[in-house]
């Protein structure tokens, strides 16, 4: 079988130079529009990433409750010497402390070490003896380096180590004649694993414990379907620094729940009697992601604070009933202040701002090609409470 050829004496099959494709208006248009679609889906997707980036840097926030306190860190080393029933402590330095918050640069930090005082009806006198006296650092003088290597030592008999709790304060010392406060932080000896070996952690500091508070409070915990947590306060006891004239009430909260109850101030004296029922409105399955607050206060005294206590409910058979006691304790400083619900709630407030964000193309400087700036950015979700700051530099997020 022979093969054709054109009149010019090239084959049908080989392919024109580019510069002799022609193409209709038509033909132009729909490359044009091709080419166009394709530049904006890259760009877009460009800047989806980056407002991804964006809403990460918001992660800080989400972790944090509106009224937490960054109060830094203490890094500290820990030895147990059995041998010598000797509890070794090494102060290596701090960081990160808002000391210009409290009295300005001019504050030197110290730190101090001591044993806790065991509860209530404790026989236990380790911490009367005179080994174990409170310990306290040298100042540091240098507000940009906060180095103290210093090693302090306590007096733990090895049927003690129980009862061996410790707390390390950071105070500033300025010449005024009280020392300000900084953070703090409690570890148990038992907890950190230094037996005839060295252990070194860095510890967050905290907000200032009252180590007064004490009691407990008896509650009654039950569910309802569909959807009725019912909890009935019964009674206190042994709750501290208390008076004849002390009016008792206990304040219920459910966080994520927009019901605040509280139970009618009752006089007593080491016994406080309400037997007073709440019902929040919670589905069955949230119960797992809540906990229930209780914050135990006396009425006739304005910001009293007596101790609360933190119930998690997916501990708990509900459906059973369930009647106990809860310890009181200070519990401003802890880090627990969001469920798990609200957590989550928070999480799924942002994933839906960003899609929004991504489908209307907002802000519009993000979304502008052409705009190669510097910009500050301010990225702000009221429903789950965060915010953050941050530049965007030729389409990269620094801080």
């Amino acid at each position: 079988m022979g093969s054709s050829a054109s009149q010019d004496g090239k084959s049908p099959y080989e392919t024109a130079e580019p510069s002799e494709v022609n193409y209709s208006r038509s033909d132009q248009k729909s490359v044009t529009a091709h080419n166009e679609a394709a530049t904006s889906h890259d760009g877009k997707k460009r800047q989806t990433d980056l407002l991804k980036r964006m809403f990460f840097k918001l992660d800080p926030a989400v972790m944090k409750g509106s009224n937490d306190v960054d109060y830094g860190q203490v890094k500290l080393a820990f030895k147990y010497v059995t041998s010598q029933e000797l509890f070794l402590v090494k102060v290596h330095e701090v960081k990160q402390l808002a000391i210009a918050s409290v009295r300005g640069n001019s504050a030197k930090p110290y730190i101090q070490i001591d044993l806790v005082p065991p509860k209530k009806g404790c026989n236990v006198t380790v911490h009367e003896m005179p080994e174990n006296e409170p310990k306290r650092s040298m100042s540091a003088s240098d507000p940009n380096k906060l180095v103290f290597d210093e090693i302090f030592s306590f007096k733990i008999p090895k049927d003690c180590l129980d009862v061996a709790k410790f707390r390390c304060t950071v105070w500033s010392s300025d010449g005024f004649e009280q020392d300000g406060f900084l953070g703090e932080v409690y570890f148990n000896l038992l907890d950190l694993d230094c037996f005839d070996t060295i252990k070194t952690s860095w510890l967050d500091l905290h907000a200032q414990t009252d180590l007064s508070i004490c009691g407990e409070i008896n509650l009654h915990l039950a569910f309802k379907l569909p959807q009725s947590l019912i909890v009935t306060i019964n009674s206190a006891r042994g709750v501290g620094e208390v008076t004849d004239a002390s009016h008792l009430t206990a304040k219920v909260v459910l966080p994520g729940v927009p019901h605040v109850f509280q139970t009618t101030p009752v006089r007593g004296g080491e016994e406080y009697t309400w037997i007073e029922t709440f019902t929040f409105p919670v589905p069955r399955e949230e119960l797992t992601n809540r906990h229930l607050v209780i914050v135990v206060s006396d009425a006739k005294r304005d910001e009293s604070y007596l101790g609360e206590c933190h119930i998690d409910l997916d501990a708990i058979d509900l459906m059973r009933g369930y009647e106990g006691t809860f310890r009181l304790s200070d519990l401003r400083g802890s880090s627990v202040i969001r469920s798990r619900w609200s957590r989550n709630a928070v999480t799924q407030e942002l994933q839906e701002a960003l899609l929004a964000h991504s489908v209307y193309m907002r802000p519009r400087f993000l979304f502008d090609s052409k705009c190669t700036q510097s910009k500050v950015v301010s990225v702000n979700v009221p429903k789950a409470f965060v915010t953050s700051q941050m530049r965007v530099v030729n389409g990269v997020v620094v801080r």
